[in-house]
This record gives C-alpha cells, sequence and structure tokens, in this order.
C-alpha cells in the first residue's frame, strides 16, 4: 500500500470513530445499540443453601460460549456475598395479600421522569414545572442514588431499593440478565388487576418491566411530543392504575453540549412544554382529583457526563400536583426510592418486604394543612 493510500485510510477510519461518538447518544435512546433482553426467571432459590449460578441466572450459559458468571447474569461485577445473601432472602411478595384496593387516596398516577433533568434548571425557562411547583407540593432536597445513570436510578425510582438488591448496576441491555429482580410498582399495580403502562424515549427501560405482559409497553423515542402522543389514550381512558413516562432530550443535549449550557436549557424548555402537554390530558379525565402527577427525574448531570458523586449529578426536582392538594414546599429530604413507595400508598397497595423507599405521607392527608412544610 502507497503512503497516499495509507492517509486516505487512516482518515477514514478516523471519521468513522467521529462519527460513531457524535451519532452514540442519538442511537442510545432509540435503543439501537443495545440488544433486547430476554426475560428473567428463577428457580426457586433455597434459604438455607447458597444458591447456584444456573438459580440466579436463566437461561443457562452454553458452555465455552460466555466467559464469566457477571457476563452470565449480566452483572457489572462479579457475583458476591452481597448479592447472593439479597438474593436467598424470603421472596419480596411472600405473605403480602395484594387485593384490587377497596379505597385508597388516588385512582391513577402518573409518573413523568425527565431524563438528566438537574433541579437547577427549573426555574423561568421552565413556566410549565414552576407552575406546578407554585399549585402543589414540591421538594426542596431529592435525591437520586449514587449510581447516577439511567437505567439504575429508574430501577430505584420504580422498585424502592437500591442496585445492591435490584441488580440494575449497568446502563443498557444486557441479554444475560433479563428483568429487574426486585418487584417494581408496576408488578404490584397489576397483581392488584390496576392497568399499568410505560411510555418511555429508551427501549432499555423495557428491563424494568416484571409483569410477565400485563404492562402497555411503548417507544415514542427521543421526542417528548411522540412519547405524550403514545401514552394519550392510556392516560384519557384508564380508570385505575400508574402512567410512566419518560422524556429525554435533556439528557441527549447534556451529553452533547452540556449540562447547563444553553442547548441544555432549551432541551429543558422543550421538555417542560411536553409536561404542559401531559397535564392537558390529566386535565381531560373526569376524576382528576383523584389522580396524582409526579414529575422528576433520574439524575441530573456535570460537564458533559452523569453518574459520579457529586450534588449536580444526584440533586433531581421532585414534584406532586392533583387538585386535591394544597401548595406546599417539603423540607425533608427525598430519594428517588421514595417515589415507589408514595405510588404505591397513593394507590392504596403495599410495599414488597425489604423495601427501602418510604412514602411521602405529606400527600396522603385529606387536608393540605396536615402537610409538613417550610414556609
Amino acid at each position: 500500500m502507497n503512503s497516499s493510500s495509507h492517509t486516505l485510510t487512516q482518515r477514514l477510519k478516523y471519521c468513522f470513530v467521529i462519527t460513531c461518538i457524535l451519532a452514540w447518544p442519538w442511537l442510545t435512546p432509540f435503543g439501537c445499540a443495545a440488544p433486547q433482553p430476554q426475560l428473567y426467571s428463577s428457580s426457586a432459590i433455597s434459604h438455607q443453601a447458597k444458591p447456584s449460578l444456573s438459580e440466579l441466572c436463566l437461561p443457562n450459559p452454553t458452555p465455552g460460549s460466555l466467559t464469566s458468571e457477571a457476563e452470565v447474569c449480566g452483572l457489572g461485577e462479579e457475583i458476591n456475598e452481597e448479592l447472593l445473601h439479597s438474593l436467598s432472602q424470603p421472596p419480596p411478595l411472600e405473605g403480602i395479600d395484594i387485593e384490587t384496593p377497596a379505597a385508597s387516596p388516588f385512582d391513577f398516577v402518573v409518573l413523568l421522569s425527565i431524563d438528566g433533568l438537574r433541579k437547577d434548571a427549573v426555574g423561568t425557562a421552565t413556566p410549565v414545572m414552576k407552575s406546578l411547583m407554585n399549585r402543589g407540593v414540591w421538594a426542596e432536597d431529592a435525591r437520586t442514588i449514587g449510581h447516577s445513570h439511567t437505567l439504575p436510578s429508574h430501577a430505584s425510582m420504580v422498585s424502592g431499593v437500591d442496585i445492591g438488591v435490584h441488580g440494575i448496576n449497568f446502563n443498557a441491555f444486557r441479554r444475560g440478565f433479563g428483568r429487574i429482580r426486585f418487584p417494581t410498582i408496576f408488578k404490584i399495580a397489576s397483581l392488584a388487576n390496576l392497568e399499568v403502562g410505560m411510555f418511555v424515549a429508551k427501549r432499555k427501560l423495557e428491563l424494568l418491566d416484571d409483569t410477565g405482559g400485563a404492562l402497555d409497553f411503548q417507544v415514542g423515542g427521543m421526542f417528548c411530543s411522540k412519547v405524550v402522543r403514545s401514552a394519550s389514550n392510556f392516560i384519557r381512558s384508564k380508570k385505575r392504575g400508574i402512567a410512566f413516562v419518560h422524556f429525554s432530550e435533556p439528557d441527549a443535549a447534556g451529553h452533547l453540549y452540556g449540562w447547563m449550557s444553553w442547548r441544555y436549557r432549551k432541551a429543558v424548555t422543550t421538555a417542560d412544554q411536553c409536561v404542559g402537554d401531559l397535564l392537558s390530558l390529566i386535565e381531560q379525565r373526569v376524576d382528576q382529583k383523584r389522580t396524582l402527577f409526579i414529575v422528576t427525574s433520574d439524575h441530573g448531570g456535570f460537564g458533559k457526563t452523569h453518574g459520579a458523586h457529586r450534588d449536580e449529578n444526584k440533586r433531581i426536582p421532585w414534584i406532586a400536583y392533583s387538585p386535591a392538594l394544597g401548595a406546599s414546599v417539603i423540607a425533608r429530604p427525598i430519594s428517588t426510592m421514595d417515589t415507589a413507595a408514595t405510588v404505591l400508598q397513593a394507590l392504596g397497595l403495599p410495599q414488597a418486604r425489604r423495601s427501602e423507599g418510604h412514602a411521602v405521607m405529606e400527600l396522603m392527608g385529606p387536608k393540605p394543612s396536615a402537610l409538613s412544610v417550610a414556609n
């Protein structure tokens, strides 16, 4: 190969690498770069004996096809004693009666997660969310988990436990893992014969569907307007249940241009407009006072990334709105794991054993004056 051909080849390789780096954040929300998940199943785990690999992760590997237990199970690290202990505990729902609630504070919950939305990005550029804060209940100090990446954080948001229990310490589809390993709000609600739906921008969130087919799962793509359209019929028509909605514009802009850059702020404004569209759907429901709308996020960001243990990554907005609530501020700290407990409490459903989250009971009282607030 002569020198000119070699130079051309090197340039083509360089252009290909740069194109992949720039395109990755836009492909990821669609799930283009991730393999499809397989359903997770587990045999009964003995409470006395240490579980074997085959008991923890199915389907079993073909001999010689995989190189480690971590690859088999889809974990980011080798199986350790802490994980084995967690998985060998009694099943989280064992002995818990889950029935259609005869009475509950609310009948329907719309849980919105705006991917990558920092708490300090909510302000003059987000008039809809500011309006919800003025009319509803919001937390001064809400934080996500330490492992502040999209999939682990959302897993904690809908399960009420940290990564050591739900097992998702990675941020993409992993074939050997299957689905989340702790009962989610969707699982519990579906067992109580309530309707459950997920309308998301990123397909990898399908790993959070542990209902075995009861969940209405739709990927609207990275444009929040399409996600809202995919959720519109479910939110308007279902009487009792949960609609989980996920927007991704702020996260994509943060990775490309940097958190708090003007392009990031523009993406946040776009997401806020979609919050308004979602609110319009809720206002079309005949039972508005029986519907709870929670707006939060999975993580923030700093520079062009997130995940490190710093405030910019962990502090998130947490806003709850319903015509049945008064305007108040919660002064005490709120964890993203409290979101799962709050949704279940709002629907009159029990939490699974070993849940780490605590319901925000300030939303459940009959009068706004009963709220614990800070002016």
